[in-house]
């Protein structure tokens, strides 16, 4: 059966009897696809009408390398991670653990190295995250960053645009446990 995912950077590809192909073009009656390893295969295939799940494939190539059963679980499992990296404020190295953790033992090994995942999902967050700022003067504090988790107020102080602008972060615990302290 024909499954779809989407790509980093919101393409689709097409997991097909083990193996992966991205678009080479499309038509009105057809999207054609090549394997996904184009420098050592010439494998293609089309869908035919729109490419949904469970979609008509006519396969018009053969492939020079054997398929890898577990190619949609990695991927299912790294756009998972990815997905978690945007949605939740969880750490890193969690996220990589559960990742690891739910894959079967064949997935594991063609899982991407430990730094490779962390880099991932660092990069997704680098992208989700708010656009770093030109100056001081056009510089906004996002609502989300202004609280913690809990509600309570995280920016207590911010003097205004300017290039001698000063934020303070923190909570009103932290700076009640600041002030009973002398060092």
């Amino acid at each position: 059966m024909a499954r779809f995912l989407e790509t980093e950077r919101g393409g689709r590809k097409l997991l097909y009897d083990g193996y992966a192909y991205v678009k080479e073009a499309e038509n009105t009656l057809k999207t054609h696809w090549k394997c996904e390893k184009k420098r050592i295969c010439k494998a293609r295939l089309h869908t035919i009408l729109n490419p949904m799940p469970g979609a008509d494939v006519e396969i018009r190539s053969e492939h020079t390398h054997p398929p890898d059963p577990t190619l949609y679980e990695v991927i299912s499992v790294v756009n998972v991670a990815k997905n978690r990296a945007c949605t939740t404020h969880e750490a890193t190295s969690e996220i990589v653990t559960v990742a690891f953790n739910s894959v079967s033992p064949a997935a594991a090994a063609q899982m991407p190295t430990q730094s490779t995942l962390q880099r991932f999902i660092r990069r997704q967050r680098t992208v989700a995250g708010p656009a770093q700022p030109n100056n001081l003067f056009d510089f906004e504090v996002p609502a989300q960053y202004q609280i913690t988790n809990d509600g309570d107020a995280f920016l207590l102080h911010d003097t205004g645009p300017g290039n001698d602008r000063i934020l303070i972060f923190g909570t009103q615990q932290n700076l009640q446990l600041l002030s009973q302290h002398r060092n």
